[in-house]
């Protein structure tokens, strides 16, 4: 197999003009869309080579001429991706096959609600149509793939760490919220607002996070929210709650990572430790 690495242009058009596409030796003679390679991508816009496979199944060699395609990734809301290429005169002998690597960029959707419902799926099909020169005939681009998705960041409760008094008289808790990056690139957390609900009673409503913060690749942030839990928060029921040694807790809010506003929805329990 061979690969060969091209100079090519890719712009955003609202069609693809080109020739008719003639069927070359079908059967002999294909070019096949085979994936799509991520490059820099990030959560703002996708970058990345698409690989086209251009084979040779016939007994004489064939050179490989120019190739152009038009991709659209689904669901994004972008207009045709026209990319035009060359495989520069490479020659095919019978039965080799030359992979071209044709870089593409899109960016990815900039309204919050539409982009976090794209992001509750892995990938993105590509719509392709296009030829490659190959022998002096045009050969239909064949294929279907999708392209990978940013990770939607996860927020959750990481732990509470929760003392009380031995006369029952108050209790300190701190809530670890935790915004987890599985991406291979950063995000910018730009602002957390949340409100932390201990059994019933609204603790905290507030920006948990102001200005942003950067969550490296592959990592997690954590945010410390301090509360203590009196005869002010929870009056006559302070002292029978905190007897039980189990509080119930909910977490709502949203996180915005970038331009998209992730909801926080959870529920859990804090368990103090025995006396």
């Amino acid at each position: 197999m061979k690969i060969a690495m091209l100079c090519v242009s890719a712009s955003l058009l609202a069609a693809c003009a080109s020739a008719p596409v003639a069927e070359a030796e079908t059967g002999t003679v294909h070019a096949v869309a085979k994936r799509v390679e991520p490059a820099r991508a990030d959560f703002r816009q996708f970058k990345g080579a698409l690989i086209v496979g251009v084979g040779n199944r016939t007994q004489k060699s064939k050179t490989v001429g120019a190739i152009e395609l038009s991709v659209v990734p689904q669901g994004v809301g972008a207009e045709a991706i026209v990319i035009k290429g060359s495989g520069q005169g490479e020659s095919l002998e019978s039965g080799q096959e030359l992979e071209l690597k044709l870089p593409v960029t899109w960016q990815w959707p900039t309204d919050s609600a539409t982009y976090l419902t794209l992001l509750q799926s892995e990938s993105v099909p590509l719509e392709l149509k296009g030829w490659a020169e190959v022998g002096g005939k045009r050969v239909p681009v064949q294929g279907s793939i999708k392209a990978p998705l940013p990770v939607l960041p996860e927020v959750k409760v990481r732990h509470v760490e929760a003392t009380r008094e031995g006369d029952l008289s108050k209790a300190d808790l701190t809530f670890e919220i935790e915004v987890k990056n599985d991406n291979p690139f950063a995000i910018k957390v730009k602002k957390v607002m949340g409100t932390i609900v201990l059994e019933e009673v609204p603790m905290v409503t507030d920006h948990l996070i102001s200005g942003f913060e950067k969550v490296a690749a592959g990592s997690s942030h954590v945010i410390n929210v301090p509360m203590e839990m009196d005869s002010e928060t929870h009056k006559k029921k302070l002292k029978s709650l905190l007897r039980g040694g189990i509080l119930a807790y909910k977490v709502t809010g949203i996180a915005r990572i970038h331009h998209v506003d992730v909801p926080i929805d959870l529920t859990g329990e804090v368990t103090f430790p025995e006396f």
